[in-house]
């Protein structure tokens, strides 16, 4: 194998064993673990000599070479947890072997030096060279190098030792054997290099899970450190703040006094942007309290933090301390598992987390200051305070939490955030900022300071009072402007119903969408941002919106209203043909679509105390509703080219079964057959398009029903007239014999399992002529399809188990 390396030809590195791949090799000795670690740093060698000859050549690697890749990767990694300390040491030899190659191979080309790009904050946040964002390599030409490579394993290896579970995008960018897509897909894994959103915080298992990451050597700290320089391609960067983020679980104390001791030296500008590189790899650092050492580590990083606040003036540099600190602090304060955050809980209660809350307010105080005075500054600062007063108000933080998290505090971030919404340079970025500022705050703040719902919203953050600076963000928070761009729509609407989550936020929210829909003046972008708001708090709170039914009713009709209208203008300047009543412009289009969504939480009820049957109902010529002329118009508008109208009004009308089968089943069929009727003329993808709305509506109505039925129980039988005891109703096939006697009692108890209320036989019989008016119409259709399916839907409708229930009348048989 040496020998044809040596001879430049490549050799398929042997995979490891099936028994291997799921853990680690607890069955093999000592001297066996041995033999295989060495082997592994064999081919180890010959990959990166073979990336080495590929780069001298200028060419990437091929299939093969990325495959040899993967294959040590998945090596290592089995052996990390038993041999952490000698892969280490082979990786790191590695890498400054690679870095003097490179160092050599850039001395022999005569290319001029390309002059070193210091960070900048620029007025998109989005620096080229360091971006903020990005955590995966950036730089195609550095992420397929020997050190790139290297360091990656490096990064698999202790991710490994640490047992963190998920792969980059978990946290810590931690490998799993169990999590990795090659070994069973055969992907690469620069599947698992492409996601370009930073890490999130993750529950990391302490205790004995982190023995073997300690046996890492001593140097390998200051080496990964050494690679965050700012002077190092950006991929090795990445990968290198991830390495310093794994160690961190381990050697926090020497890597905090790296950090600090950096800091210190910070004085020019220069410094200050050199600094940015090292900064950011303090957002991956693990700060704790679990030990003594570690909690006292913890706080020396936050003095030092602060004490940089302070004279820091770039902005660049600004943004990186915020930043890191809101996700270290966010790992700390608010950690996923329940022992860290008891250990949390147990250091807030001592007495020694008096200094931890003023560090803590030394830091918050410097944000503040940073954002009043300068506009630019403002969203990442908002950021960071308004993440230190969310962890500052939860239960672990204690009283000391819960002082720092003073209402005072609160009025006055709700006062700034109310007067910088107003500058809409800044209002997209801080928007979604509002919005978790609101969902975290305290219930008991939010009932306090909404004060009475009926009560005015007011107009003007500046005149309002520290009690009602709540109130008046929320007045900030509605746009006046006549066209949004949908971010903004998906921004705003998610800080509206952050409120109304809030249990004593859901009357104000609702409050303010009836002031908002009263407004004749309001932009129709408003209108459709208020009911799509609306929509989604019946779905989530229905019992609250129910509360407002008759409030909100008439405020979400007038779009139907129109729509109605606007198809019966249509139909009579068109010779009597009906049409959907579409409107016409977009934003007419997003009202009538929000508001269709609003409709079945808001439909009106059946007049309370009365105690008619459905039969009597019948025969007085009324429906369970009331409300005809509105569902026919929802109904015509499944014939709207509109995909989104379409299908909001198909939803719409199953909401209605869903929510009240008994009292809307039958109006909302007879509702579609009628539409069905007046498609004639129409055009055939119309039909086609209806009939197989219907369909499904029709299907899941009967279902619906049903199901009702059967969970309503046995009821008291409906009154039934002289003629229903002829043969017609008995079952077909039924001569008064033992066994149709059976199938008749069958058939009368299924159907008094109907609800009272709901449709009566004559309803029901209404609705099964016009849906065979429907059919006999579509039979003499040109196009075969639309015959099959007006077929199909009668046999839908009058199937076996229906008819069981739904008997037709005496004298009347059904069409199937």
């Amino acid at each position: 194998r040496r020998q044809n390396c040596a001879q430049g030809g490549g050799f398929e590195l042997q995979r490891p064993r099936a028994g291997l791949e799921r853990g680690p090799m607890h069955s093999a000795t000592q001297q066996q673990q041995g033999f295989f670690l060495r082997d592994a740093f064999a081919q180890l060698d010959a990959v990166l000599q073979r990336k080495r000859e590929a780069s001298d050549m200028h060419a990437a690697a091929d299939a093969e070479l990325r495959r040899s890749q993967q294959v040590i990767q998945r090596w290592l990694v089995i052996f990390a947890r038993q041999h952490l300390h000698s892969i280490c040491m082979k990786l790191m030899e590695a890498a400054k072997n690679a870095a003097a190659a490179a160092e050599a191979a850039a001395a022999e080309k005569p290319v001029r030096r390309r002059k070193q790009l210091l960070p900048s904050l620029s007025k998109a946040d989005d620096d080229d060279d360091l971006d903020l964002g990005a955590w995966a390599p950036t730089d195609p030409e550095h992420a397929d190098t020997e050190s790139y490579f290297v360091l990656d394993c490096l990064r698999r290896v202790l991710s490994a030792a640490a047992d963190v579970t998920g792969a980059r995008g978990d946290g810590l960018g931690g490998y799993s054997i169990l999590e990795d897509e090659t070994l069973v897909g055969g992907k690469g894994v620069t599947s698992k290099l492409g996601g370009t959103e930073p890490p999130s915080p993750t529950s990391i298992t302490t205790g004995d899970a982190l023995a073997p990451l300690r046996g890492h050597p001593e140097a390998l700290l200051g080496f990964c450190y050494g690679l965050v320089h700012v002077g190092q391609p950006a991929a090795i960067r990445a990968v290198a703040c991830e390495c310093v983020g794994i160690l961190s679980l381990v050697a926090l104390k020497p890597l905090v006094s790296l950090l600090t001791e950096g800091m210190a030296k910070v004085a020019s500008d220069r410094d200050e942007r050199e600094w940015v590189a090292y900064q950011r790899a303090a957002r991956l650092i693990h700060l704790s309290t679990h030990s003594a050492e570690q909690a006292g580590a913890s706080l020396r990083y936050l003095k030092a933090v602060a004490n940089a606040m302070s004279r820091t003036s770039r902005g660049v540099l600004r943004l990186e301390i915020c930043r890191s600190l809101a996700s270290s602090l966010a790992r700390l304060m608010a950690p996923a598992d329940e022992s860290s955050a008891s250990e949390w809980g147990e250091y807030c209660a001592a007495a020694s987390a008096a200094e931890w809350w003023a560090a803590y307010g030394s830091a918050y105080g410097h944000a503040a200051r940073w954002a009043t005075r300068k506009a630019a500054h403002a969203p990442f600062c908002f950021e960071l305070m308004t993440k230190m007063l969310s962890l500052a108000s939860r239960p672990h933080s204690g009283l000391e939490g819960a002082a720092f998290a003073s209402t005072a505090r609160h009025a006055q971030l709700l006062s700034l955030l109310s007067s910088a919404l107003r500058r809409e340079a800044q209002r997209q970025v801080l928007l979604p900022i509002v919005a978790d500022y609101i969902a975290a705050l305290p219930p008991d703040f939010v009932a306090d300071h909404l004060g009475d719902p009926t009560t005015p919203v007011l107009p003007s953050p500046a005149a309002a009072s520290g009690e009602s600076q709540l109130r008046a963000l929320v007045a900030v928070l509605l746009p006046k402007r006549v066209s949004l761009n949908p971010k903004e729509v998906a921004q705003v609407r998610a800080a509206l119903l952050a409120l109304g989550r809030q249990p004593a936020g859901g009357d104000v929210l609702l409050f303010v969408v009836r002031d908002g829909l009263r407004d004749a003046g309001a932009p129709v972008a408003t209108r459709a941002l208020l009911l799509r708001v609306l929509s989604t708090l019946a779905e989530e709170r229905p019992g609250l919106v129910e509360s407002q039914r008759d409030a909100l009713w008439p405020l979400v009709l007038p779009p139907l209203q129109q729509a109605a209208a606007a198809a019966a203008a249509a139909a009579a300047a068109n010779s009597g043909v009906s049409t959907a009543g579409e409107p016409s412009t977009p934003g007419e289009r997003e009202v009538l679509s929000a508001a269709l969504l609003c409709l079945p939480v808001l439909w009106p009820l059946a007049e309370a105390g009365s105690s008619r049957t459905g039969s009597e109902r019948s025969r007085n010529g009324e429906h369970s509703s009331g409300h005809e002329t509105q569902l026919h118009a929802v109904a015509s508008l499944i014939r709207c080219e509109a995909r989104e109208l379409c299908y909001h009004a198909s939803l719409c009308l199953r909401a209605l079964i869903a929510r009240r089968p008994a009292e809307l089943t039958a109006p909302v069929l007879l509702a579609v057959a009628r539409m069905l009727l007046s498609c004639d003329g129409g055009a055939p993808s119309e039909l086609q398009r209806a009939l197989g709305i219907a369909y499904v509506l029709a299907a899941n109505a009967i279902d619906t029903l049903l199901g009702y039925a059967a969970a309503s129980g046995p009821l008291q039988p409906k009154s039934r007239t002289a003629g229903d005891e002829t043969d017609l109703d008995a079952p077909r096939g039924g001569n008064g014999d033992e066994p149709a006697a059976e199938a008749l009692l069958a058939a009368e108890e299924a159907s008094r399992a109907v609800d009272r209320d709901g449709p009566s036989p004559e309803e029901w019989q209404q609705v099964r002529e016009v849906m065979q008016a429907v059919c006999l119409a579509g039979s003499y259709h040109s196009l075969p399809e639309v015959c099959t399916q007006v077929a199909e839907l009668l046999a839908t409708f009058d199937r076996a188990d229906a008819l069981s229930v739904f008997r037709p009348p005496a004298g009347r048989r059904a069409l199937i």
